[in-house]
């Protein structure tokens, strides 16, 4: 009986030290049907943590972080934060970061580039004076990133650089609030996400790419006959910035890529895959019984066939890499308790209605075999990537 327990406490201790000799990424699910944006990104190398981007200030999300920020009872530091962009799903939860016991030695960041005139263009502006000011007021070391100030970032094994770090419409002011004026969707105007921060990561011959929400200029740029804007909307769009980053930093492809803008197809055509890849994609929302997230997909399949893909809905994603260099993804359980067949994970019990819903094979999520359409108004489900 002895040699049984000391053979188990051998066991815990070899499985602790192979933990200690990895270094991971960790996608944290902060993602519901109904919440389905957000990103909370967790790094971890040789026992020190960094984040990129920390979630909505809600509590099913910021728990979630806080769970995972958690070591033996008691919060981790981290290093630093990146702030991709200033949008609330990506780093409001900061509010209550900075409420714990946590210590922040350095955030990056851009200025809030303030291009979304809308009707809360004031609030968004005093929001992030008050975030300035919070984080001043712990004493954090805010880093703004602009063109003259773009550090190489390290963290353990990982070394990070940052594309996109100038304002992006810092030259066309005027043009922004002329077509926010005149249009009312976000792929027409000006947008923040426009102006994310792309992190690029790499650790010992593995690659990282994190997009945060980037997109294309609006579509008046491409348009316009003057060869300026055109030029502006080429360098400004996904595909350009992975071609950038493969250039930059003598890339061939990605090991490791996360999605913009939370598996939108807007963010997320052909193009930049077939330029990525990619090995591992992870999209940071849960699975939207919408006709553009099986497109998503064959986007993604375009530029790698055996592209392995996780929804961090499903469960939250962590990417683990050994010290011989080696990658393995593991997915843990989706805990949020929502009801009906939609929602129903299907990877230990097969979907009630087998007629008309499938297995989704990227996330374990009942899905509508067929497409269907009840109205020229309503969104086209589909569910071609089944598992059965």
């Amino acid at each position: 009986m002895n040699y049984l327990f000391i053979l188990f406490l051998l066991i815990i201790c070899i499985n602790k030290s192979l933990e200690a000799n990895e270094d991971t990424v960790t996608f944290v699910d902060i993602h519901t049907s109904a919440e389905y944006v957000g990103d909370a990104i967790i790094i971890q190398s040789k026992g020190k943590y960094a984040m990129i981007d920390v979630g909505k200030n809600e509590a099913f999300s910021y728990q979630k972080v806080l769970k995972y920020l958690t070591k033996n009872n008691k919060y981790v530091d981290l290093e630093w934060i990146l702030f991709t962009h200033y949008h609330g799903d990506h780093v409001y939860a900061i509010r209550t970061l900075l409420q714990k016991k946590i210590k922040i030695k350095t955030i990056y960041a851009k200025n809030y580039g303030g291009y979304e005139r809308d009707d809360r263009y004031s609030d968004k502006i005093n929001s992030w004076n008050n975030t300035v000011k919070a984080i001043s007021k712990k004493g954090i070391n805010l880093v703004k990133i602009t063109g003259k100030t773009n550090p190489t970032v390290k963290l353990g094994n990982f070394e990070f650089h940052f594309l996109n770090v100038k304002q992006a419409f810092k030259d066309y002011f005027k043009k922004c609030n002329i077509l926010n004026q005149k249009y009312n969707t976000s792929t027409k105007v000006c947008n923040e996400n426009s102006n994310s921060i792309i992190a690029i990561g790499k650790n010992k011959g593995k690659t990282y790419y994190f997009s945060g929400d980037i997109e294309n200029f609006p579509k008046y740029f491409n348009n316009s006959k003057k060869p300026d804007l055109k030029k502006i909307f080429d360098n400004h769009t996904p595909e350009h910035w992975v071609r950038k980053a493969k250039k930059d930093f003598n890339i061939n492809q990605f090991d490791v890529f996360k999605l913009s803008h939370h598996g939108f197809l807007r963010n997320n055509n052909d193009n930049q895959f077939k330029e990525a890849k990619p090995k591992i994609c992870i999209i940071p929302t849960s699975y939207r019984t919408e006709k553009n997230q099986d497109t998503v997909i064959d986007n993604i399949l375009a530029g790698n066939p055996k592209a392995k893909i996780f929804y961090t809905g499903a469960g939250t994603v962590t990417v683990k890499q050994t010290k011989n260099g080696k990658i393995k993804v593991t997915q843990d359980k989706d805990e949020h308790k929502e009801k009906g067949i939609l929602y129903k994970k299907c990877d230990e019990n097969p979907c009630s209605d087998n007629k008309n819903y499938c297995c989704f094979k990227y996330g374990n999520y009942c899905v509508l075999r067929k497409n269907v359409i009840k109205d020229k108004s309503q969104t086209q489900y589909t569910g071609r990537y089944c598992k059965n």
